[in-house]
């Protein structure tokens, strides 16, 4: 059996600090850090204390919120396959599947189609790519296959050694770690589920392994306002179809590019595509590097453009608009319903104007400017306008003259 470790350096510097620390001191450390990483399991004040502590390491203010939140997302973490089952037979419907792998089937070939034209790609690595996309990339939609979440018999096998205690939260915390590490220890020396999840199927998320090359769709993101069976088709092609092509995308981001159709760490490009491919990223992180939000005091917070790079090279808008271009199966009446309701719309570009109108609304949310020195995604209203920047058909749909702020002379392009 072989141990990949991809932090070299850092075992080797721990290997020379455990020799020089005193064993007591290691002995105390490891009993505050079970005693930290169960501390939002106890009450308020204990719960406080330890905010405390990370705030002095991390420079986030300390707080605490409503508990119903935290202990309804400690339930989906634990027991994700038994809320997927009933989950995923309250929301999720058959049509949702389909859609779901309809609308990756035609990411796909958009792609293809896209690949096939780009001067950038070399003959060989344009098959490859294609190869990785086509043949191998796996896609798995709704509920967990491991275990069957559709299954009531193997749900209640996946928990034969899990006891719970009705009233004590904190003794159920204990329980479930101790479960879930015998559960991990048993999978050692074996193969890979190839089924299992590692995000909830509840989750108004996706998600791309790039070691497994796959892309998870959740039944938690099949629901409006990303899909419904009753919405235009523009608005789900620039909603979920956009997500989906975002996640199929990362396959060939900054680190998804590494690694070949088997998900193992290649070096399959030639160096001059290689080199053309971050000349080409270079102009993303330039682009995205330039955008600025407001910090909690008022000040100006820069977008570190590098950070968010692998975010922002997707070329999901497009894929999805060619996707639902070679579709076109609304009616009329559908567009007609819904754009007449919206005052300002172009009746003669309706369709493409609702298709980006689905993209904008699917990033509607809150997030603490504080995120942007961390998170990889860049602030939404700038994941929203920076790539709508860089559309063309958003500017032929919304009539966006050259050189205005949403329809620049430069545009970054990739796929």
């Amino acid at each position: 059996m072989r141990v990949v470790v991809a932090s070299v350096e850092y075992f080797r510097g721990l290997e020379t600090l455990l020799q020089k620390t005193p064993p007591m001191i290691l002995h105390w450390y490891l009993i505050w850090r079970v005693i930290h990483s169960l501390g939002d399991a106890l009450d308020n004040e204990t719960a406080l204390l330890t905010n405390e502590l990370d705030a002095l390491v991390t420079g986030v203010h300390a707080r605490i919120g409503l508990r119903w939140p935290e202990c309804v997302s400690w339930m989906e973490s634990a027991f994700s396959p038994l809320l997927a089952r009933y989950f995923g037979l309250h929301v999720l419907s058959d049509e949702a599947i389909k859609s779901a792998t309809l609308f990756t089937e035609q990411i796909r070939a958009s792609f293809i189609a896209s690949a096939s034209k780009l001067d950038w790609l070399d003959k060989v690595t344009r098959n490859k790519a294609i190869e990785k996309v086509c043949v191998n990339i796996r896609l798995k939609v709704g509920v967990p296959g491991d275990p069957d979440a559709r299954s009531a018999l193997a749900v209640d096998a996946f928990y034969d050694r899990l006891s719970v205690n009705e009233t004590g939260h904190f003794e159920n915390v204990i329980l479930i770690r101790q479960f879930e590490t015998h559960r991990l220890f048993q999978l050692i020396g074996r193969k890979v589920k190839v089924d299992e999840w590692t995000m909830s199927a509840a989750s108004v998320n996706m998600y791309y392994s790039r070691t497994r090359n796959e892309i998870t769709v959740p039944a938690g993101i099949l629901r409006p306002p990303f899909f419904s069976v009753t919405h235009p088709a523009a608005l789900n092609y620039g909603s979920l179809g956009m997500f989906i092509g975002h996640e199929l995308s990362h396959a060939f981001d900054t680190q998804g590019r590494k690694h070949d159709a088997a998900g193992r760490l290649n070096d399959w490009w030639s160096p001059e595509t290689a080199n053309h491919f971050e000349t080409r990223a270079g102009c993303f992180s330039a682009q995205y590097g330039q955008y600025t939000v407001h910090g909690p005091d008022g000040e100006r917070l820069w977008v570190n453009g590098n950070l968010t790079l692998t975010e922002v090279l997707a070329g999901e808008l497009s894929q999805a608009f060619s996707a639902w271009q070679a579709s076109r199966d609304d009616t009329a009446a559908a567009v007609e319903a819904v754009t007449a309701a919206l005052p300002g719309f172009n009746q003669s570009t309706g369709e493409h104007q609702l298709f980006f109108l689905g993209f904008g609304r699917s990033f509607c949310n809150v997030i603490r400017p504080e995120n942007i020195h961390t998170d990889p995604h860049p602030p939404l209203q700038h994941r929203v306008n920076g790539a709508l920047k860089n559309s063309r058909e958003f500017a032929a749909a919304y009539g966006c003259r050259v050189g205005s702020p949403m329809n620049p002379e430069k545009k970054c392009q990739l796929w």
